[in-house]
């Protein structure tokens, strides 16, 4: 049935999604060894991120040649990169978290047999990520959660005598393993409490 109507409209429109309506939150891994701590961290990042998307996902194709024509078949679920947008307190403590999380990445010691970390595992420097989508009247309409992510870029954190009444902001790049979703869920702990 074609909506014809003003009021269909309305009707339909009256319980839309709001993209400022979010939250994201991330699982840091240890930084004690920096005298950061990872709830701090977590709790600083709650507030200071500003923009953060959804990712998307994708099915690869695979073409298999048949009698001069191609037929196309899915291949693998793809999940693209994750980005967020933080503003900058003036402790910059945010940022330091990132950095020291990257420095954790980047200082990462590999065995030569059977390519396993020195002192720690994967988990040393993965954790997870998970978003909130609220609905107006506050509560959680749909949580996604990425699992096992870790920063890939930090962005310059531009300075500019021309940028008055602004904030600063930089962003942040994240590879993952992959993304889970459920309705109306608070509190995730696990990759049990969310189905794809």
């Amino acid at each position: 049935m074609a909506v014809t109507l003003i009021s269909d409209l309305k009707s339909a429109i009256s319980n839309s999604a709001r993209p400022n309506l979010f939250e994201c939150e991330i699982q840091f891994p240890n930084l004690a060894a920096a005298g950061i701590s990872s709830v701090d961290a977590n709790e600083s990042f709650k507030f200071l991120c500003k923009a953060a998307a959804i990712p998307s996902m994708t099915i690869g194709v695979v073409e298999i040649p048949f009698r001069g024509r191609r037929v196309k078949v899915p291949g693998d679920r793809v999940f693209d990169t994750w980005t967020a947008t933080i503003m900058v307190d003036e402790e910059h403590f945010v940022r330091r978290s990132f950095k020291e999380w990257v420095n954790t990445i980047s200082t990462f010691n590999y065995e030569q047999s059977g390519n396993r970390p020195v002192g720690g595992t994967l988990d040393d420097y993965m954790a997870d990520i998970i978003i909130r989508h609220f609905k107006q009247d506050g509560s959680t309409a749909r949580t996604y959660k990425l699992f096992d992510a870790f920063p890939t870029d930090v962005d310059a954190l531009d300075l500019s005598f021309d940028a008055g009444d602004t904030l600063s902001e930089f962003g942040v790049t994240f590879q993952y393993h992959y993304l889970t979703a459920k309705s109306g869920v608070d509190d995730v702990t696990s990759d049990d409490d969310l189905s794809a």
